[in-house]
């Protein structure tokens, strides 16, 4: 290991400080440093993920589900209905002689029906981009604990291979 010698003045006085030329990493542990700041970096982005899907989740519970029950429906294909029934977002729609059932926050925020009440509306809309977020969030945890895999798992190389 080659060493310089510098000098320093500090006050008046000369210190004399033995310059170290930092070791080359061999390739391996690079490679393995940047194994363990990929790792890092995925777990980070696992738990910001996460505690994203806890704060959509606690959302999606606070935002009530709109009770329609006895209202009149505006449906783009069946024409106007009344609300006979709801169970949570499922509705029992009744549209002349038919009876549909139908989901309450898809129905309404597709272009597919209105209700005239405009809360109804604007919580049903909340929920889907809600919902779609929260799948979106579902499936990038997903992806992401595939990287973890293959990086704290590699696949084993037979040597015939290489």
């Amino acid at each position: 290991m080659a060493q310089n010698m510098t000098a320093e003045r500090g006050r008046g006085i000369e210190v004399r400080k033995a310059a170290v030329k930092p070791r080359r990493m061999s390739l391996k542990q690079r490679k393995e440093q940047e194994r363990a700041g990929k790792i890092e970096q995925l777990t980070q982005t696992r738990e910001a993920l996460k505690k994203r899907l806890t704060e959509i989740s606690e959302e999606i519970e606070a935002i009530s589900v709109p009770q329609l029950e006895g209202e009149t429906i505006n449906h783009r294909l069946y024409g106007e209905g009344r609300i006979e029934e709801q169970k949570h977002d499922v509705l029992t729609i009744r549209y002349g002689n038919t009876v549909r059932r139908q989901k309450l926050p898809v129905l309404l925020t597709g272009g597919t029906a209105t209700v005239d009440d405009e809360e109804a509306m604007r919580s049903c809309s909340r929920l889907i981009i809600l919902q779609k977020e929260r799948s979106s969030i579902e499936s990038k945890i997903q992806m992401n604990w595939h990287g973890l895999d293959v990086l704290l798992n590699p696949p084993v190389r037979s040597r015939r291979a290489r």
